[in-house]
């Protein structure tokens, strides 16, 4: 009976575990830095980055949104931007959707907040 226990736990693949709250925070925040804004914006700053779990959220798969803020740059205007991005992993494999929202703090705040306590919670 060991002898199969052993056997069962050498074919459990060793990448099945799913990746940490930090290293999807850390993966979509340099798509942050390089792909969620046109080339034309610049971006000072990333800040307050975190992942938020839905429905999904074990050793196998991790299912959930990504919310955090950018201060960026385009010509001589300055915004605040709140951002939220939907990711799904599975077997170490991360997937990143382009925000799915992206709220201009100065001009859309309450509408921010109310999609914040909907999706980053």
């Amino acid at each position: 009976m060991k002898k199969i226990l052993i056997g069962l736990m050498l074919l459990l693949p060793l990448q099945a575990m799913a990746i940490s709250n930090a290293e999807i925070v850390q993966r979509v925040t340099s798509d942050a830095k390089t792909k969620f804004f046109p080339e034309s914006v610049k971006i000072s700053s990333i800040t307050d980055v975190n992942f938020f779990p839905e429905y999904e959220d074990s050793s196998y798969a991790r299912i959930g949104n990504v919310c955090g803020k950018a201060t960026v740059t385009n010509g001589k205007e300055n915004a605040n931007i709140v951002f939220i991005a939907h990711v799904f992993e599975k077997s170490n494999v991360l997937m990143v959707d382009k925000p799915v929202s992206l709220y201009d703090m100065g001009n859309q705040a309450d509408l921010a907040r109310d999609d914040l306590s909907k999706r980053c919670k």
